[in-house]
């Protein structure tokens, strides 16, 4: 990008007897827009991935006010009795607490009685975030044969 600059600061700053040094420049510059385009667009289609998940993901910041939730997790928030932008239940702030205090990722089960479903919650740790993600993932069917196995 460097050598676009100066060539932009050549191109501005010396008179032109003919029309390619502008040529070239526009050449690159179109090519350095379309890259840049090419990557917006990348990270637009990366930033909907978690919209279309089948599977309940939260976000939570250390404070456990609840910053994200897609589709999936209404399941949760429901159970919770809680929508984004409020704090999240005692049960979850002990969760989250812990693994602040560990600064470990750790899973913790979920029962839903109404729905008599399990769900496993996977707080994920990543040092230098605000935030946790917790993904979920109903395990209720694992779990009914890991009890009959017994």
């Amino acid at each position: 990008m460097s050598n676009i600059i100066e060539e932009l600061n050549t191109y501005f700053n010396e008179p032109q007897k003919n029309g390619e040094v502008q040529n070239e420049i526009l050449g690159k510059l179109s090519t350095l827009l379309s890259e840049q385009n090419d990557k917006i667009n990348r990270l637009s289609e990366l930033s909907e991935f978690p919209i279309y998940n089948p599977f309940p993901l939260l976000r939570i910041d250390y404070k456990g006010y609840i910053k994200y939730a897609n589709k999936s997790s209404n399941i949760l928030l429901k159970f919770w009795d809680v929508e984004i932008t409020e704090k999240a239940p005692q049960h979850i702030l002990a969760y989250l607490q812990e693994v602040l205090y560990i600064k470990k990722s750790l899973t913790f089960e979920e029962f839903l009685p109404y729905e008599k479903k399990v769900y496993s919650l996977y707080f994920s740790f990543e040092d230098g975030l605000e935030h946790i993600n917790i993904y979920a993932r109903e395990i209720s069917e694992s779990k009914e044969i890991m009890h009959n196995l017994e």
